[in-house]
């Protein structure tokens, strides 16, 4: 016994010395970002080559070329996975961030839009929500050329950027062939969305889960901002979904929150078909005993709205109790027989939330000035036309008004909106960013540009 001990501890040291020092940036990344005020503390999630060994490392976040550094206030080993707390700089501004780690061989070790430094979450909060997303790439054999669906979510990036939500939930499907370059373009178009974006697994991450992993990174599924958090259930691993260990993972979550507003997202909707099949009834008290205004869903590829008791509302879509909220594709293949919406089209939802109670969150379908029963925001009926020179063309075809987008210009020099507020200003590069909050009335067509100041 003691000779085979021997012999593997010097096995192990021979491995410890010959194979390379690696590490991987587990957390925070896009779709599971860090939501802080600059001056709080964040963790990051390393996973180590060589159980026991703490890396030196320089830490900062990047944006517009600007470099911030970050201090280390804590570190937390244990066998091969290190943690480090870092305190961002209290006069960074607000926005999404790379983190950058250095080693000491002076390698960069970068997690794109993984850091988002926010004021608290305000009391009136706007909330995009998209599902089951196009085929992006040409696929095999160049792969990464460009698809029509490329040109769809670029689309759908411009529009949410227009709506500027608080955050994008992403929930399922989100790279519908499978291919690990389809998570490479998905992941350079999520790139370009000014909102925080959180992700959940749908069935169709598990054909291709590889290149899930390797491009988004391994799935948490709570992300906390100040009061509030998202709760992400991975539905998509099979027929056994809510597993028993999910459920108990659940309710230890729920608890540790109940003095927070909690939103939960799943792929797979609780009620009627293609669903969730077990522990229903459970999950639905545990949210009812928490007072969860929302539960949002993708995977009919349609609309619908459901009450506690699992009845299909389309009474409309004001009513007692935790909404369960199934969105339609923002890209892929449409389901009109499993849909009560006014119109079947590819789109996203955008909710309201004041305080924890749901605010509006379906759109005026039928032009009635009233919101439909469970009618998503239709998808490209929002142009944004980059015109240069200072200035966009906004058109919008929606029942409905905009109130409060914002719409981003660029210039060499800092002039004025003709239109709207300014509300900031930021470098990029040789060119200035002005933020402009204005109104979209329904049908409006209209250009907004800078000009000089007045005198």
């Amino acid at each position: 016994m003691r000779r085979a001990l021997a012999v593997f501890t010097a096995f192990a040291a021979i491995l410890w010395a010959a194979l390379p020092l690696r590490f991987d940036v587990r957390g925070p990344r896009l779709g599971i970002p860090a939501l802080l005020a600059p001056g709080e503390v964040f963790t990051t999630d390393l996973h180590l080559s060589h159980p026991g060994w703490r890396p030196a490392l320089e830490a900062r976040l990047e944006r517009d070329g600007v470099s911030y550094p970050l201090e280390l206030v804590g570190d937390h080993l244990a066998w091969n996975r290190l943690e480090l707390d870092y305190r961002t700089p209290p006069d960074a501004p607000h926005g999404g961030y790379d983190l950058v780690l250095v080693d000491d061989s002076g390698v960069e070790h970068r997690r794109e839009r993984s850091v988002h430094l926010l004021p608290p979450p305000a009391h009136d909060l706007r909330i995009v929500q998209l599902a089951d997303l196009p085929t992006f790439g040409s696929g095999p054999p160049d792969g990464f050329g460009e698809g029509p669906g490329d040109a769809e979510m670029r689309q759908i990036v411009r529009e949410i950027n227009l709506i500027r939500p608080d955050y994008v939930l992403l929930s399922g499907d989100v790279a519908y062939v499978g291919g690990w370059f389809h998570y490479h373009k998905l992941h350079e178009h999520l790139l370009d969305l000014e909102s925080p974006v959180i992700c959940v697994l749908g069935n169709h991450e598990y054909k291709g889960l590889a290149g899930y992993l390797e491009t988004m990174g391994a799935p948490r599924h709570v992300v906390d901002h100040g009061d509030l958090s998202f709760v992400s259930l991975n539905t998509g691993h099979g027929r056994d979904q809510l597993t028993a260990s999910q459920f108990t993972w659940l309710e230890r979550v729920m608890d540790e929150r109940h003095d927070q507003r909690v939103i939960v997202q799943m792929h797979h909707p609780l009620f009627w078909k293609r669903k969730v099949f077990v522990r229903v009834d459970e999950m639905v008290e545990l949210f009812a005993d928490h007072e969860v205004p929302i539960v949002l869903s993708g995977h009919w590829h349609a609309d619908n709205v459901f009450d506690e008791h699992g009845v299909s509302r389309t009474d409309g879509p004001d009513f007692p109790g935790t909404k369960y909220v199934t969105t339609t594709a923002a890209g892929a293949e449409l389901h009109p027989d499993q849909s009560t919406a006014f119109e079947s089209y590819h789109g996203y939802r955008v909710f309201e939330l004041h305080g924890n109670q749901l605010g509006r969150y379906t759109y005026d379908g039928d032009g009635d000035g009233q919101p439909d029963t469970s009618s998503s925001h239709p998808a490209h009926r929002m142009l944004i036309e980059d015109l240069g020179d200072g200035g966009v063309r906004i058109a919008s075809s929606w029942n409905e008004d905009l109130l409060g987008a914002t719409v981003s210009l660029r210039s060499r020099r800092e002039l004025v909106p003709d239109k709207g507020t300014l509300l900031r200003r930021r470098v990029q590069g040789d060119m200035i960013l002005h933020e402009v909050r204005i109104d979209v009335p329904a049908g409006a067509d209209f250009v907004v540009k800078l000009v000089e100041p007045r005198p």
